[in-house]
């Protein structure tokens, strides 16, 4: 993915990733598309009143990203293999359990949101003559082919420069 310098030897990127770690991914997981909407619809609905919650929830959150990044790294799996190395196997079931269970709701949650974007862009009563399910396939694809559209115009430039040089 990134160029290596020589054999052994990272790069700069390879380093400043590598400083990273699960923090990048820990960091960025709340931001989904429920989260979003959850937090647009308090900002709207509530303003600036309860943004001193920040101050008590972060070193909470901070601890428990923290901690399950260092479980993480010092056994090398993950949470289900952790607790079945520790715990009974009624205790780990219910675990992963109630995990899959929480990852199933924010998912539904993540389609509600994005559903909610879409109604926003295309409002029912605009759709009298296509189907709504045409509509909604027609934006989902355009904003996914969007990226690789740009990515390849960029390539083709840079060749295109290159055979210029």
């Amino acid at each position: 993915m990134f160029p290596v310098a020589a054999r052994g030897k990272r790069t700069l990127v390879h380093r400043f990733f590598g400083a990273l770690g699960p923090g990048l991914i820990t960091g960025a997981a709340d931001d989904d598309p429920s989260g979003i909407g959850t937090y647009a619809v308090a900002g709207a609905s509530l303003g600036y009143s309860t943004l001193w919650t920040a101050l008590v929830t972060y070193p909470m959150m901070a601890a428990v990203q923290f901690t399950c990044a260092k479980i993480g790294m010092v056994s090398g799996v993950g949470l289900a293999g952790v607790l079945s190395q520790r715990y009974p196997r009624p205790l780990v079931y219910t675990a992963v359990s109630a995990l899959f269970l929480a990852n199933s709701i924010n998912a539904g949650a993540d389609i509600g949101a994005i559903a909610a974007a879409i109604n926003l862009h295309m409002p029912a009563a605009d759709i009298d003559e296509t189907p709504r399910c045409r509509k909604i396939a027609d934006f989902a694809l355009t904003f996914n082919l969007l990226p690789d559209r740009a990515d390849t115009e960029q390539k083709c430039n840079g060749n295109r420069n290159q055979q210029a040089d």
